[in-house]
């Protein structure tokens, strides 16, 4: 029947230089095959007469070190029903298609996919990525669209746009790190889309609802039709307030430790402010006081649930950070 090595489960090819067709051919006679390894083969096209035939039963993949630069390559493998884990480091790859909830990628059952040390770089690459809804894991470090950040910056931006993500880079992502990350990315969203339509705000931040809906809020503004006409245009409210933050050894103390000013969403509550403050200023907790132009005291924020607003926190004022 042509069937060999029924009993195989992993099969490594690295560097022997064989071609994706041959590949194709030893694996279709390998029923039981779930981890296939063929780094380092110059392979630049992944296409075959039968994919499902050939690596149907393939869970894990490592493609890493070939010269695969065209996504539509890597998309002949989506019909796999059981490929988990797929491994395109130090590839080629410039561009991940744009895929929406009409157009959706495949790759049903993939949870790990790493791409490090290619050449993407678009954010909206990062952004594709989210519409492979069962990945958890994902590496990205070394791609050109990562080049002017340093770590940490990097890896809360990637962070905020993959909500379904639990590993990014090797190290498993906690809670702290993503509510840190997610605040983040909506304050910068929100500083350069002030007076912008929603849609087209969407269109270059796929995940701004929903954050808008954990964090912040937009208003609803009339605007006058060309023809004279009223027509209703959803645009981003005038909701972040410039803030002067700065972290004390104690009240009273004529020096700062730190001191940084920052746009923060109006509807921000006082509990995830402390997170991010802790972030900052590398404190363990916070307390945060309000000092007021005109105030002998500065007050002391304490209700942890309420917002930035509620709390009377304007644009201008100061707060004090001390370490709790």
């Amino acid at each position: 029947d042509g069937v060999v090595f029924a009993n195989l489960r992993a099969l490594v090819l690295n560097n022997c230089l064989v071609d994706w067709q041959t590949v194709a051919c030893i694996s279709a006679n390998i029923p039981n095959l779930r981890e296939l390894h063929v780094a380092g083969n110059r392979i630049a096209s992944l296409r075959c007469e039968d994919v499902e035939r050939s690596f149907g039963g393939v869970e894990a993949l490592h493609l890493e070190e070939n010269l695969i630069s065209d996504w539509s390559e890597v998309e002949t493998l989506a019909s796999l029903p059981r490929l988990k884990k797929m491994y395109l480091g130090s590839n080629l790859l410039t561009e991940i298609a744009r895929y929406s909830e009409e157009n959706r990628p495949g790759f049903g059952a993939l949870e790990t996919l790493f791409l490090s040390d290619n050449a993407l770089g678009s954010w909206a690459d990062v952004d594709a990525l989210h519409h492979l809804q069962g990945l958890k894991e994902v590496r990205v470090s070394g791609c050109k669209f990562l080049e002017k950040l340093d770590m940490v910056e990097s890896r809360l931006s990637v962070i905020a746009r993959l909500p379904n993500v639990t590993r990014l880079n090797g190290s498993a992502v906690t809670n702290k790190e993503r509510v840190d990350a997610e605040i983040g990315y909506l304050g910068e969203i929100l500083t350069e889309s002030v007076g912008k339509e929603v849609r087209e705000v969407e269109a270059k931040h796929p995940q701004f609802q929903r954050l808008l809906k954990s964090y912040g809020n937009i208003n609803k503004n009339v605007a006058r039709g060309g023809a004279g006409g009223v027509q209703d245009r959803t645009t981003i409210g005038k909701t972040l307030l410039a803030l002067k933050i700065s972290c004390v050894a104690a009240l009273g103390d004529p020096q700062p430790l730190s001191e940084i000013k920052k746009k923060l969403p109006s509807n921000l509550t006082l509990n995830k402010l402390r997170t991010l403050l802790q972030r900052l200023f590398k404190v363990s907790g916070a307390r945060v006081f309000l000092r007021r132009e005109g105030d002998d005291e500065p007050e002391e924020l304490v209700h942890g649930e309420d917002t930035l607003q509620q709390l009377g926190v304007e644009n201008g004022h100061s707060l004090l950070v001390t370490e709790s």
